[in-house]
């Protein structure tokens, strides 16, 4: 919810200038906004890691008078810790737990109703991106915290998205809320062999769910 608030207070600060500073109607639109809200893993990466949240920036060109534009975001996810395996006796529990960070970058096409034909504009958008994955596994043994070799790893993956939202504004500034499925290539630690060396890697996959201020000049 502050996230939100945060997001609204910029639009209307933000309004009046992108307004002034607006070119030509028959020039491409070029904008930049913030993005955030919550990221939901699916699939096996929901045996993973739990729901979390996501913040960042875009850049976006085009759909002035055409239905065709272009974005490029740049977002970090955030997500709590989860247990993922828990193996010996009583005497000598270990559970193994993870915690997942993100940083993705998308380029993405955008096909939908042109900026300046309606204040409510439908739109979908997918493309490739860039999945910078951080896992930080620990241990515990009988809740006392143990040795563990498995640790904090990071790794860059590809992978694809693809999803749709709705714009509402007209003029300089506009709210949009949207919704894509990411999957990304080898994002993530098998869950079958996770806490041991060489671990085959699984793909990943998350639902962001996000409201956005688009300021365009």
């Amino acid at each position: 919810m502050r996230l939100f608030k945060v997001i609204a207070c910029a639009a209307a600060v933000a309004a009046p200038f992108a307004a002034n500073a607006q070119a030509t109607t028959d020039a491409p639109a070029i904008g930049f906004g913030i993005i955030g809200g919550a990221t939901f893993p699916v699939g096996d990466y929901n045996k993973a890691a739990p729901a979390g949240f996501n913040i960042g920036g875009f850049v976006d060109f085009g759909r002035r008078l055409g239905p065709v534009g272009i974005r490029t975001d740049l977002l970090y996810h955030g997500f709590g810790d989860r247990n993922i395996v828990t193996t010996g006796g009583s005497a000598t529990n270990v559970t193994i737990s993870n915690k997942y960070s993100m940083v993705t970058g998308t380029l993405n096409g955008v096909i939908g109703v042109p900026l300046e034909l309606s204040a409510i504009r439908p739109y979908v958008t997918g493309g490739v991106g860039a999945y910078y994955v951080r896992n930080s596994p620990r241990c515990s043994v009988n809740s006392i915290t143990c040795s563990y070799n498995g640790s904090s790893e990071s790794t860059t993956k590809f992978g694809l998205n693809g999803g749709a939202g709705i714009e509402f504004g007209l003029g300089g500034a506009a709210a949009f809320l949207e919704s894509r499925f990411h999957q990304v290539f080898q994002g993530s630690p098998d869950l079958g062999c996770i806490g041991t060396a060489n671990c085959n890697r699984a793909a990943l996959q998350i639902v962001p769910v996000q409201l956005g201020v688009r300021i365009q000049f």
